[in-house]
């Protein structure tokens, strides 16, 4: 089953090259998942601060899908950390980059 959430994407992917995968939320938990995939250029911002690299997939009209991918090993500081104030903060990095 293919998995996103309503809207349609700015850049589609293509269905063909979607293929189910191992999904690994850290060393102890995998799952299988949807893995879309695309070539293009994409909005993404690198804070080294928070241990994160943050990436924005538009749809079309002014909706977006913000993923951020902590570094390796730092998840639970992720998490315990995150907050409205950053993703404020990776929007208008992005968005000034």
């Amino acid at each position: 089953m293919f998995l996103h959430p309503p809207g349609e994407w700015q850049k589609m992917f293509n269905t063909k090259l979607t293929k189910q995968a191992d999904f690994h939320g850290d060393e102890n938990t995998k799952v299988m998942v949807d893995m879309m995939q695309t070539e293009g250029e994409f909005e993404f911002y690198e804070d080294k601060e928070n241990f994160t690299t943050v990436l924005r997939l538009p749809y079309k009209g002014s909706a977006s899908m913000i993923i951020v991918l902590p570094d390796e090993g730092k998840m639970k500081e992720v998490e315990d950390s995150i907050s409205t104030s950053h993703f404020k903060h990776w929007i208008d990095a992005m968005e000034e980059g």
